[in-house]
């Protein structure tokens, strides 16, 4: 960005001086001792008043420059949201600016963008810093194309009449003529100064092109395209943007580069008092362009002098690194998690804060809300602004994992350690070597179970180092098995082949490979799944060491087959879960009586069926009044 000074012209004299020199051109006119004078007095003429008037325009009030190193941003603060399937870009921008003594600011931005950018207001409190300033900017119109038309339209046919006239001397044509291609010169500058001709024909065209001019708080903002920086600094200046020269070789690089546009804000110092000035103020902006990779401009705020302290906070679907080298990576974090991590703290201003954040923004219609973004970064440059010598990219190959914190990941996992970034390069690049680089055990555990299941590849599990996670690995694997030969062919360990055998016997309803199965555990669960699957109590029975296992084995296929008999068969409390299971399956009342714990039967049993067959009379039965009450409720809704 640049920080400048806008200066200007003297306000335009009135337009008096047209009246008199369309007098003197009637009285050359009109004396025939003057004819060889009349072409050059008429040339003459007509451009002094083409001169003064021709370029209309808003200029204002001439202030004594000051040098742009004279000027420093102490604090420039940016939100970025970046959407990568869109490819669009959201920057809200907030630059503390101090200065001494202060003419009108020119603020440039470069924006590479597909489409134009559009420029708002943005809310000073995601900053947290000062409120918005407003004031309306003080302007004197010009309109000298309107008066160079009117004189044209008087001058033409008298030229004509005079250069057809059959006395004429030799010095009287060559003026005439003089006169005519001068003339035809400022009829050009005069359709150019009332935006061309619109046909297309063979109008002049310039090199810059003004997209949008609106108003924007404090700020009268201009949108334009330009080809050429040298002409795009002076078309500032002459309209009241004091751009400095200095700036124009880095304006040129941007120039040259297709999709660029250009951001130009200007304050009015009328809407500030000399303690904003000397104290500092924040300006924030919204602006939504389409680049082809996320973007933040800092090579134009080279040209300015002084330290500066820039922070970036970047919100998108992973972390990402400045590719430039300037921006280091402070922090980056879990979104969603971070706001868990602080509905648990009891600091009640870093709530009211995330609630903001929460229901912010309103106006974005970029479908960019803040909890939507999966991951921000917290990137910094703290130095002089001389040493901005690039524009700032993002992308998450460019973050250097190792500038993230380190140590074991927090339970909600709220912040990117280097351990997790490592993870996350793993899965981006399809390459498990980075697994290794995590420190974290439970995230380099993670990192494996991800590639084994990706990759179908069950030898993976035995990286793993807790051993809850390298069974859920087994199981995840023998989840996907085809076919039970698959349990032998991979080069797995017996435990996994267990565990795939299990699985896989579930859902085949074979239980000649429970057989196959080592471990006790295993195989006793494999009994179960396949007594259920194919209502089989007889495999029940070989179920000898997990007594719930067997239990659970009777009462499963009890409610399958809704046969309470079954319910004999399981012991202890269980039992009486098991009729109440199938009692309120089937509403048999009935079967509620067998049970002998009273709780289960009248809160359980008689409130499920009264629940179900909306009869109030079971309700009676319950004793428990405020069980009753609930009942009764529930019936009713």
């Amino acid at each position: 960005m640049e920080f400048s000074l806008a200066g200007g012209r003297s306000p335009p004299a009135r337009n008096a001086p047209f009246e008199k020199n369309l007098i003197k051109i009637f009285t050359i006119i009109m004396n025939p001792k003057n004819k060889s004078l009349v072409g050059i007095l008429i040339s003459i003429t007509i451009f002094i008043p083409l001169v003064i008037c021709a370029n209309g325009g808003i200029y204002y009030s001439v202030e004594i420059p000051q040098s742009e190193d004279q000027i420093n941003i102490p604090h420039q603060k940016a939100i970025i949201f970046w959407d990568d399937y869109y490819k669009k870009e959201v920057i809200l921008l907030s630059t503390e600016i101090k200065t001494g003594e202060i003419s009108d600011l020119a603020w440039v931005i470069p924006v590479p963008s597909e489409t134009k950018p559009e420029v708002e207001e943005a809310e000073i409190e995601i900053f947290d810093a000062i409120p918005w300033l407003f004031s309306d900017i003080k302007r004197i119109s010009r309109g000298g194309g309107i008066i160079g038309i009117i004189i044209l339209a008087i001058i033409v046919p008298i030229l004509l009449f005079w250069l057809l006239r059959k006395k004429r001397t030799k010095l009287g044509l060559i003026s005439g003529a003089i006169g005519i291609v001068i003339l035809m010169f400022f009829i050009s500058i005069i359709f150019v100064s009332l935006g061309g001709a619109r046909s297309g024909g063979n109008s002049e065209v310039l090199p810059i092109e003004i997209i949008e001019t609106k108003k924007v708080g404090i700020y009268d903002v201009i949108i334009l395209k330009s080809t050429d920086a040298s002409f795009m600094v002076n078309w500032l200046n002459e309209n009241g943007y004091k751009v400095s020269d200095k700036s124009t070789t880095i304006l040129q690089e941007y120039c040259s580069q297709p999709n660029s546009y250009f951001i130009v804000n200007r304050i009015n110092k009328e809407a500030l008092d000399e303690k904003d000035l000397s104290e500092g103020i924040a300006t924030p902006l919204e602006i939504k362009f389409q680049p082809e990779k996320p973007f933040y401009p800092m090579k134009l705020s080279s040209i300015n002098g002084g330290e500066t302290l820039i922070d970036i906070y970047f919100f998108s679907s992973e972390p990402v690194g400045d590719e430039s080298g300037l921006l280091k990576v402070k922090k980056s974090r879990n979104i969603r998690a971070t706001g868990e991590a602080i509905r648990f703290s009891r600091n009640e201003d870093a709530r009211k804060a995330f609630d903001y954040l929460q229901n912010w923004p309103g106006d974005i219609d970029y479908d960019l809300p803040f909890m939507f973004s999966n991951v921000g970064t917290w990137l910094q440059y703290e130095g002089n602004l001389s040493n901005l010598q690039k524009d700032s990219y993002f992308s998450f190959e460019t973050l250097k994992c190792d500038d993230l914190p380190g140590g074991e990941a927090d339970w909600l996992d709220f912040e990117i350690t280097s351990s997790r970034c490592y993870e996350m390069f793993a899965k981006e690049r399809k390459d498990i070597s980075f697994c290794e680089k995590a420190t974290d055990s439970s995230v380099r555990d993670d990192c494996y179970n991800y590639f084994a299941s990706a990759n179908n590849d069950p030898s993976l599990c035995e990286k793993i180092s807790n051993k809850s996670d390298r069974y859920s690995c087994y199981v995840d694997f023998a989840k996907n098995v085809q076919r039970a030969s698959t349990c032998e062919e991979k080069p797995i360990s017996q435990l996994a082949k267990d565990v795939c055998y299990r699985v896989f016997s579930s859902t085949g309803k074979d239980s000649a490979l429970c057989e196959k199965i080592n471990n006790k555990k295993e195989k006793e669960w494999c009994y179960r799944n396949v007594a259920v699957a194919t209502e089989n109590t007889s495999l029940c029975k070989k179920i000898r060491f997990d007594r719930f296992g067997k239990d659970k084995c009777y009462w499963d296929i009890a409610i399958k087959k809704s046969d309470d008999s079954l319910c004999e068969k399981v012991s202890g409390g269980w039992r009486d879960s098991c009729y109440g299971d199938i009692a309120t399956q089937i509403n048999n009342v009935s079967l509620c009586e067998k049970i002998t714990d009273k709780d289960t039967r009248e809160n359980y049993c008689y409130r499920q069926i009264a629940i179900n067959t909306k009869d109030k009379s079971l309700c009676d039965r319950i004793t428990n009044e405020r069980i009753r009450k609930s009942c009764y409720e529930s019936i009713k809704f």
